[in-house]
């Protein structure tokens, strides 16, 4: 586990440069992938089309033909993503952080947009039900979603939205609830999850900071695999040793790291615990196959 954090450590000093400092970028070449042929997901073929026409923005650098900084690196994460799931079941994702404001909602989103662009089949979930942020960096209004399904006010597809042009597949947080534990850890949601998994390529959850409910490490055993979002320079390694505990008994896939490296520029990492050994640097480890435990 040291070295992960040796790593950190290392970004950090980095950052200071320029973005072209980060290690793997230049051994990493990513084609296009052909988008396959539509095809609906089974028992959601009844989700309403939603008109959201997105712009790239400083909050949206994966969304259309955008050259915004930092979009290259959600292309790289996506690759990885997609070698991993080569050698074990990956669909639903977790992402999460240890503390509030350290850009898990951002890197949701942004993965979420960049997953879309080679599959038709993307579901993005905004499970934050005490603080929902997606409808924010979507530019969108709060509608009913997740916690009207949970409730059972509504069903699935109707708690479900299909971003139009962009063919992305919306589940907002809904409207707010109460008893916000009771209900992600509730048999119906663990339900939702299963069928999602089975009916889209990829589900991407948002979900509340780690260390502060207990509901979000029982979500991360819902998933097959969580990222934990920190923040360049800002959270603490023991924070994160924390963060990393409270997963234990789930897969955690890596690290992504968040931050500034250059005026109004973006600078993200991605750290697998593969990435401690430099000659392997593909995405492959979790925290239980760590030698640092």
């Amino acid at each position: 586990m040291s070295r992960i954090f040796d790593m950190l450590r290392k970004s950090e000093r980095e950052a200071t440069g320029k973005v072209s400092a980060t290690p793997w970028a230049s051994n990493s070449k990513v084609k296009a992938a052909k988008v396959p042929l539509e095809v609906l997901p089974l028992g959601f073929e009844n989700v309403e089309h939603f008109p959201a026409r997105i712009q790239p923005d400083k909050h949206i650098v994966t969304c259309g033909e955008s050259h915004v900084p930092g979009a290259e690196k959600f292309r790289v994460l996506r690759h990885r993503l997609q070698k991993l799931r080569a050698e074990r079941p990956l669909t639903r994702l977790l992402v999460s952080s240890a503390v509030p404001r350290e850009g898990k909602t951002f890197v949701a989103v942004n993965l979420a947009f960049s997953l879309a662009k080679t599959s038709r089949r993307v579901l993005l979930v905004d499970a934050d039900l005490r603080r929902p942020g997606v409808h924010n960096v979507l530019g969108l209004e709060a509608m009913s979603g997740l916690a009207d399904f949970l409730h059972g006010k509504i069903d699935e597809s109707a708690a479900i939205r299909r971003l139009d042009p962009s063919n992305l597949f919306y589940m907002p947080a809904g409207h707010s609830a109460t008893d916000i534990g009771d209900l992600l850890n509730g048999s119906r949601f663990r339900e939702f999850l299963t069928k999602a998994g089975e009916a889209f390529d990829w589900v991407v959850v948002d979900s509340a900071p780690i260390t502060l409910f207990a509901d979000t490490p029982h979500l991360a055993t819902l998933v097959d695999a969580s990222l934990l979002v920190t923040r360049l320079g800002v959270t603490p390694a023991d924070t994160i040793q924390q963060a990393l505990g409270a997963l234990e008994g789930s897969y955690v896939a890596g690290i992504v790291l968040n931050g500034e490296a250059e005026r109004e520029s973006q600078h993200y990492r991605y750290y697998s615990y593969s990435d401690e050994q430099e000659d392997s640097p593909s995405l492959q480890g979790n925290q239980e196959d760590s030698s640092d435990g």
